[in-house]
C-alpha cells in the first residue's frame, strides 16, 4: 500500500521527466504532426499540428485529471555569422498545463495511505493547478560529414500556481519532492529555472540529464535543488516501444532541508501514421540514418523546393 501511493505522488509531482531520434520531453520541440505516443506512466502525447502538441496522462484521469499544451513558436535556422544567436539552430516554445490533485489528495486521506500522512481532519478543497514554461532549445554539436549532429541543450523558465475554492491544511512531507510540489497548495507559487542536456551514447541508446532550481514563492530563502537522469532505447522489429529508466534526486530547505531520491521507469508505445495517402495506418519503419537535425523543422527547406518549382 505504502509503494501505491509512493507511485500516486511521483507522477502528481514530476512534471519534467519523461528520444532512436532524441526526444522532445523537456526541449522546445513537439512530436509530428499525427504522431501519438502512449506512455504508461508518463505524459502521453499527440501531434495536433507539426507546432502543437497535446499531453495527458489518461490512466490517471479518474483520481487526477491533467491536460498540457505544448507550443514550438519560433525555429531558426543558424546562418554562417559573428553573432552567436545567428549562427545557431535553436527553437522557443513554452508549454501550458493543468491538473486537478483533489481527488488524489482525498483518495491518500480516506485510504490512510503512507501511514495516514494525511489526517482524516485535514481540508482538502478544490484545487486547480496551473504550470506556465518557456523552452530555448538549440543544437550544440552541428552535423559533421562523417558523423551526426548531437546533443540539445535546453534552458527553460518556469511557473507553477495553484487556486482554490477555500484554505488548505495539508501537512508537510518528508519527501522533498512531493513537498516542494506542494508548496503551491498552501497559497505560495513555484518559480524555476532549468538547464537540460540530451545525447546519444550509442546506437539507439541516449540519454538526457538535467538541473532545475526551484524558488517556493519570491522574496524567499526557501529553495528546492533538483536533478534528474535518464536512458532510454528502442526495442521491437520496428521500434515502436521506447524504454525509459532513471532517477530524480531533490535536495530543499523548505520548510525544514531535506532530500530525496526516486527512481523512475516508463514505456511508450509510438504511433507513426503515413504522411502520403496510401491506405496503410503506419510507416513500414523508421529512417534510422535520420539526423538529429530533422528534430527541427524544414520549413525553410519546403519553402526552397516550392519556389524552385515555381521558377
Amino acid at each position: 500500500m505504502k509503494l501505491k501511493i509512493t507511485i500516486i505522488l511521483l507522477f502528481i509531482s514530476i512534471n519534467a521527466f519523461s528520444q532512436n531520434r532524441l526526444w522532445t520531453t523537456g526541449t522546445a520541440r513537439t512530436i509530428p504532426k499525427g504522431d501519438v505516443e502512449l506512455s504508461m506512466f508518463y505524459f502521453s502525447k499527440y501531434g495536433l499540428t507539426q507546432y502543437f502538441e497535446i499531453q495527458s496522462k489518461p490512466l490517471w484521469w479518474i483520481k487526477y485529471p491533467n491536460l498540457n499544451g505544448k507550443i514550438t513558436w519560433y525555429y531558426h535556422k543558424g546562418q554562417v555569422h559573428k553573432n552567436f544567436l545567428r549562427s545557431r539552430d535553436y527553437l522557443i516554445g513554452s508549454i501550458h498545463g493543468f491538473n486537478y490533485p483533489t481527488w488524489a489528495l482525498r483518495t491518500t486521506q480516506r485510504k490512510g495511505y503512507l501511514g495516514g500522512i494525511i489526517p482524516p481532519e485535514a481540508i482538502i478543497p478544490s484545487i486547480f493547478a496551473f504550470r506556465n514554461e518557456i523552452l530555448f532549445t538549440t543544437i550544440i554539436k552541428k552535423q559533421k560529414t562523417c558523423y551526426n549532429s548531437n546533443f540539445l541543450l535546453t534552458l527553460k523558465l518556469g511557473h507553477k500556481i495553484a487556486l482554490k475554492t477555500s484554505e488548505a491544511t495539508l501537512p508537510y512531507f518528508d519527501n522533498a519532492l512531493y513537498n516542494r510540489e506542494s508548496a503551491i497548495y498552501r497559497n505560495l507559487s513555484l518559480y524555476y529555472a532549468g538547464i537540460d542536456l540530451d545525447g546519444k551514447l550509442s546506437y539507439g541508446l541516449n540519454y538526457t540529464v538535467d538541473l532545475d532550481f526551484y524558488s517556493v514563492g519570491i522574496n524567499t530563502d526557501h529553495w528546492s535543488l533538483e536533478h534528474k537522469g535518464l536512458v532510454y532505447w528502442k526495442m521491437g522489429h520496428r521500434e515502436r516501444v521506447r524504454v525509459v529508466v532513471g532517477y530524480k534526486l531533490a535536495y530543499s530547505n523548505y520548510t525544514t532541508i531535506k532530500g530525496s531520491i526516486s527512481p523512475f521507469v516508463d514505456f511508450t508505445y509510438m504511433f507513426h501514421p503515413r504522411s502520403n495517402k496510401h491506405t496503410q495506418l503506419f510507416r513500414n519503419g523508421v529512417n534510422k540514418n535520420r539526423d538529429i537535425r530533422d528534430m527541427f523543422y524544414k520549413k525553410e527547406k519546403k519553402e526552397k523546393k516550392e519556389k524552385k518549382e515555381k521558377e
